[in-house]
């Protein structure tokens, strides 16, 4: 096979990849060490005794690839043909397995002839999706158990690759393929059409025929290197990134009131469409990557995975899986096995799968940079160093002051670990006798998060992930330079609020001044005015509607504060001195800041959404949504000082020095606010 295009790569000995940009923005990669995925992963199949699928129109050389990989085997070309299965609708568990001995059946005696394929260390069964569904049945029994059962006779097969095609890209066919096969399909890939360049050369050429002899591997060399592959070691750190993925794609907030059912597998099917996936203002699509799809992920999925991962850093010639071993491959391994949900864009899914997986792991990085978090791992480390007898006390502290961080369906499954190392650690105690001793818990170390928590960043940092094409996680806070002071880069969140209306934010007195209290009381206050506007309450755009009453109540409540009008100027300067925007003296465009012009989309945009920050990595500090300031406005004490200017405002109006006012009670879709607090 000759000019496919190789559409999987990674970078090697120091040798960076060589990126081009198309013109509606792709990026398409040249890397050093570079493979095509329709001819790796069958070579991958053959070698680990995997199943695979290959999908694509006719006419791409899917029956080609899977006889080359036959050859592999150390089969010759007539063998391989009679291990053959041709899908078609009439198809039975007698045709595909074996048929009745007909000089047995003389005698007297029931028993089949089995056919090629339950013998044969190689076994390929074209256009499977035109087989009818009760023979599909029987070909689930046969990969999950290893073995046939066909005339009253069982015939227990070898361990050996199997090949599955399908003519049309998406798996459709005559017959439906029924979920239970998909699944134990382990990796599937699609053909692609020889590139153009190459099609003279390919003329004439018989690859089946011509099959070199060096590559052919008998079937104790084929042992050898499946025990190597076996034995390979996958690298702690990257095992760690993958559960944390798979604990994000499973749990689900809401999907029980029992926190140990709270999984996607707990919801009825016909829900899953539904408000299920989501939690109030958080576990939206675009952040938690379990709303994206609808069924769970089971551990065959992990298997199949690290089965693959192991053969593919074989293959590259490396001493253990690492995590770019284990991204390589979750394409193949998953893009079959998942449902994507009603928003997600999946029409491509192996690109969709490697952008779930970079959002968990954006995401699980920024856990990693908080160095205050509380995780299990942390929780085992810090068991290490106390006696037996203090360990389930202490852990149920722990889980107490864990579930406090917990942000929706996240960490769900970390909090079971926690309570399965729980129970236990309370076994050993049991079994070795010994009497539970309450000591006092030492003091913890002094957090640098306070009450809010969240990662806190540098400038710099922030300007290097905006340059990297990421943005801060919501939440996280940004050291100003020369002040005691940290801002959060983004205004507050629908998603934020949410959580806090959750935990009963206007039912409660916390945070409310006595004069917000009242006007809460008297105008039956219990949400932002534009809560249930679909245009205004999208979890990550910034809240509007949110008087200055609400924001204090909000803020107070979360030990957070608002910038003084001082503080707000020298934050949105960014540190240019006597310019006339956060970002100098350039005229407001759209690339600059969100306000009224031609083409606004009518709405502020997600805070989250890539924009450019000002120095100081602070976002929308110009234009967006108002932010309310501490002070009062001198040319009236009964309002409160607004800056930035907004989505619906003029230009001129997002001069860092403009000063604007609104009367705290206001609830105007244009206002919203920012956080900060000290260090």
């Amino acid at each position: 096979m000759v000019g496919l295009p190789a559409d999987m790569g990674f970078e090697k000995g120091g040798e960076e990849a060589v990126e081009i940009a198309l013109p509606d923005g792709t990026i398409m990669k040249m890397c050093p060490e570079s493979y095509a995925s329709f001819i790796l992963f069958p070579m991958l199949t053959s070698l680990v005794n995997g199943r695979i699928v290959m999908l694509g129109d006719p006419g791409l050389g899917k029956t080609q690839i899977a006889t080359l990989m036959g050859q592999m085997t150390g089969l010759p070309l007539p063998a391989i043909r009679a291990g053959m299965v041709n899908g078609h609708p009439q198809l039975t568990m007698a045709d595909l397995f074996g048929n009745l001995d007909l000089a047995e059946y003389a005698k007297g005696n029931i028993s089949p002839v089995w056919r090629d394929i339950v013998k044969s260390r190689f076994r390929f069964v074209n256009e499977f999706n035109r087989i009818p569904t009760k023979t599909q049945s029987g070909l689930l029994a046969a990969l999950a158990e290893q073995f046939v059962e066909l005339f009253n006779s069982t015939f227990e097969m070898k361990d050996a690759p199997w090949f599955f095609t399908a003519n049309e890209a998406n798996g459709g066919g005559t017959y439906q393929v029924i979920a239970a096969l998909w699944d134990r399909m382990d990796a599937s890939v699609r053909a692609t059409p020889v590139n153009a360049h190459y099609l003279e050369k390919a003329r004439g050429i018989d690859n089946r025929a011509d099959f070199p002899e060096h590559l052919r591997l008998s079937e104790e060399e084929t042992k050898v290197i499946n025990k190597r592959i076996e034995g390979l070691p996958v690298d702690k750190a990257a095992e760690e990134r993958l559960t944390y993925f798979f604990s994000q794609l499973n749990a689900c907030e809401k999907a029980a009131e029992d926190v140990n059912h709270r999984f996607k597998s707990h919801i009825v099917e016909g829900e899953k469409r539904g408000d299920a996936l989501w939690s109030g203002a958080h576990d939206d699509a675009n952040e938690y990557i379990g709303a994206q799809i609808e069924n769970t992920v089971g551990t065959r999925i992990y298997f199949s995975i690290i089965r693959y991962a192991k053969a593919l850093a074989w293959f590259r010639g490396k001493e253990q899986v690492e995590t770019e071993d284990i991204a390589a491959v979750l394409p193949a391994v998953m893009s079959h096995r998942i449902k994507p949900n009603r928003s997600a864009q999946a029409e491509d899914r192996w690109a969709w799968v490697s952008k779930l997986w970079q959002k968990a792991m954006d995401r699980y990085d920024e856990r990693e940079r908080n160095t205050d978090r509380l995780s299990l791992a942390r929780l085992k480390e810090e068991l290490g160093t106390i006696p037996l007898s203090d360990q389930p006390a202490r852990i149920e502290q722990y889980m107490k002051e864990f579930t406090a961080q917990m942000d929706g369906s996240a960490g769900i499954e970390e909090l079971l670990s926690m309570k399965l190392l729980y129970e236990e650690t309370m076994r050993k105690v049991k079994e070795q006798g010994i009497t539970l001793i309450a000591r006092p818990r030492p003091p913890r170390p002094p957090r640098h998060r306070g009450k809010a928590g969240g990662t806190i960043l540098t400038p710099e940092e922030v300007l290097a992930m905006h340059q990297a094409g990421r943005m801060p996680a919501i939440g996280s806070w940004v050291r100003i330079p020369g002040m005691d002071l940290l801002v959060s880069p983004h205004t507050v969140t629908n998603k934020e609020i949410g959580k806090w209306m959750k935990k009963g934010g206007y039912k409660r007195d916390e945070g409310w001044s006595e004069a917000g209290g009242k006007w809460r009381e008297e105008e039956k206050i219990v949400r932002p005015a534009y809560w249930d506007v679909p245009r205004f309450n999208q979890p990550e755009q910034p809240v509007v509607g949110f008087s200055w009453y609400e924001a204090e109540a909000y803020l107070g409540s979360k030990g957070l504060m608002f910038l003084t009008e001082a503080q707000w100027e020298e934050v949105a300067r960014g540190g240019l001195r006597g310019k006339t925007y956060p970002w100098g003296d350039e005229e407001p465009t759209a690339e600059l800041a969100h306000f009224e012009q031609p083409g606004n989309t009518g709405a502020p945009l997600n805070v989250t959404q890539l924009f450019r920050p000002n120095n100081y990595g602070v976002f929308h500090m110009a234009g967006n949504v108002w932010q309310w300031c501490q002070d009062c406005h001198d040319s009236n004490k009964n309002t409160k000082v607004l800056r930035g200017g907004s989505w619906s405002r003029a230009a001129v109006l997002l001069r860092v020095a403009y000063r604007g006012y609104y009367a705290p009670d206001g609830r105007f879709n244009g206002i919203g606010c920012r956080a900060a607090r000290t260090p």
